[in-house]
């Protein structure tokens, strides 16, 4: 059985634009059933002693790459299409960084 939640009022609401632009009744939201039990098995999972670990682990490691190649690589976007060229064009990026790490340790 979904849930379903309604906007009462939009009427001088000032994100209605945004929110529900050609809607005159307003933004409606369905939640299903399978969405909470999955949402629910996230949250056990992120809340576990090993996904607790694995998320202190993911900023030490991951994020601080994202973050340099963003910053000094200035890399905000991939240039080419398709997962098979985004694939090579984020392991040429991966090799640089690599390489910048070995070159400077």
């Amino acid at each position: 059985m979904k849930r379903e939640y309604r906007c009462r009022d939009c009427e001088g609401c000032v994100v209605k634009e945004i929110c529900s632009p050609k809607s005159t009744q307003g933004r409606t939201l369905s939640i299903g059933p399978e969405l909470v039990r999955l949402r629910g098995v996230a949250f056990k999972k992120l809340t576990s002693e090993i996904g607790v670990k694995l998320r202190k682990r993911r900023m030490a490691e991951v994020e601080a790459v994202f973050g340099l190649l963003k910053q000094n690589g200035r890399v905000r976007r991939f240039n080419l299409r398709g997962l098979e060229k985004v694939e090579v064009e984020w392991g040429i990026l991966s090799m640089a960084h690599n390489i910048k790490k070995m070159a400077a340790g």
